[in-house]
């Protein structure tokens, strides 16, 4: 079984049937890509959850945890939330990453996209 096995046994997103369409080692390219380009990491987070009215609560401590790893290998690590983000960013993050507050703006919303192509 491959670390990529793994990570879509217990899809629940649908994500798994996007697998015939990357390569099958995408978890190796993804990491020698890291690798091979040092320096800054910027790590978008904190979906904020219109009807909960509340931001996420899974991909900024996941978004950390990346990061972490990141500043690991010496990576200088950005995070970027807005508003509704940036209390939880700037408590959990580590002391040498920064967070960087993305405005919201009074942008009508995103249409919907169509359901047949």
């Amino acid at each position: 079984m491959t670390i990529e096995d793994i990570i879509l046994d217990r899809d629940r997103r649908g994500i798994s049937k996007l697998r015939p369409f990357v390569p099958t080692d995408f978890c190796d390219r993804a990491a020698q890509l890291i690798l091979d380009h040092p320096g800054t990491a910027i790590i978008i987070t904190g979906f904020y959850i219109l009807d909960a009215g509340v931001v996420e609560t899974d991909g900024p401590p996941g978004a950390v945890s990346i990061g972490n790893a990141l500043e690991n290998l010496g990576y200088d690590v950005v995070y970027v939330t807005d508003q509704h983000g940036m209390a939880i960013m700037e408590g959990t993050k580590s002391a040498g990453s920064r967070v960087v507050d993305f405005p919201i703006t009074t942008t009508p919303p995103a249409k919907p996209l169509p359901t047949t192509c």
